[in-house]
């Protein structure tokens, strides 16, 4: 029998599914539908299948009429058929309606301190040009060049006094909402506004944690000899998945949770595929010692890599 009947077969039975779906193959799955932004994912505990179903197989067709006339007689003949322009396609082996359980800890996040300074008078013109003696030791000549030494100048005196990262200056902030000049920054900070800071600490807590469910829909895909060409093979997967996408329901993960793979695809393929010598193994770190430690290195790495294109390879025993 061929490798894809027996994966078919043993998805359509639960103990043997079950035996194929193990946590360690939800775990990957979870990290490659989803994202975790604000909250503590624990490991997948559980993979449940509420629904499996074998995927048709289709084909474009186009409507064929003809008619046949007798040569040596008056009859003719009629007829109507339905004439396949491409072979049959299949979008996938079969579709998945799992539930993945794991546990799920979020963050609480309250006020603890709050204080506000006045900034009034920080862009009075004399105390901008007065900073720009003492760095430069003289000012511009008149004109533009002064303009804009001003408003690096008053940037800089603003950004003193606000808490802010490498990764986002204050500066880059005001000048995000347009052309800014000296005299237009200047007038914002000035009577009749009342410029303020206002400084907050906030104190994050793990909340408890729950157990959640994360249901989901994933395409199966049986692949006897991925690696013999497996940009054809992984061709064919995001094919599938593109094609079957759109009538697929899109996963509703918890709070703290966003959907990186609508619809994930799981590649079963023989667990003695791994022994290819040019899958890469371990990036970094002492090499496995065995042959078992080597392909657990290798489908960790080719999961590693092939996340980022929704797909999960399942090695099969």
């Amino acid at each position: 029998m061929r490798f894809r009947d027996r994966i078919l077969l043993r998805l359509l039975d639960a103990g043997e599914r079950a035996a194929l779906l193990t946590a360690q193959v939800g775990e990957r799955i979870l990290h490659t539908a989803f994202t975790v932004e604000e909250a503590e994912v624990g490991p997948v505990t559980a993979v449940r299948a509420r629904q499996v179903g074998l995927m048709p197989t289709s084909q474009i067709v186009q409507p064929f009429e003809a008619q046949l006339y007798g040569a040596l007689s008056a009859q003719q003949w009629r007829f109507t058929a339905q004439l396949p322009l491409t072979g049959p396609v299949v979008g996938a082996d079969a579709r998945l309606d799992l539930t993945l359980l794991a546990s799920r800890s979020g963050v609480r996040t309250s006020i603890t301190e709050a204080a506000v300074e006045n900034l009034g008078g920080i862009a009075e013109r004399e105390d901008v040009d007065a900073r720009i003696l003492a760095e430069d030791g003289s000012l511009p000549a008149p004109g533009e060049a002064l303009e804009t030494r001003r408003l690096t100048a008053l940037v800089g005196m603003l950004e003193e006094r606000f808490e802010t990262t490498a990764e986002a200056p204050l500066g880059n902030l005001l000048r995000s909402r347009g052309p800014l000049t000296f005299e237009q920054l200047r007038a914002e900070l000035s009577p009749p506004h009342t410029p303020l800071r206002l400084g907050l600490r906030l104190t994050e807590e793990p909340t408890p944690s729950t157990a959640v469910a994360f249901p989901l829909q994933c395409l199966a895909f049986a692949v006897d000899e991925p690696f013999a060409d497996l940009a054809a093979r992984l061709t064919e997967i995001q094919l599938g998945m593109a094609r079957t996408a759109p009538l697929a329901d899109l996963p509703q993960p918890p709070a703290g949770v966003a959907v990186r793979t609508p619809l994930p695809a799981l590649m079963f393929f023989p667990q003695t595929a791994l022994d290819e010598p040019d899958l890469p193994g371990t990036v970094s770190g002492p090499g496995p010692a065995d042959d078992t430690g080597l392909r657990t290195a290798r489908l960790d790495e080719l999961a590693t890599r092939l996340r980022h294109i929704g797909i999960v390879p399942v090695a099969v025993p």
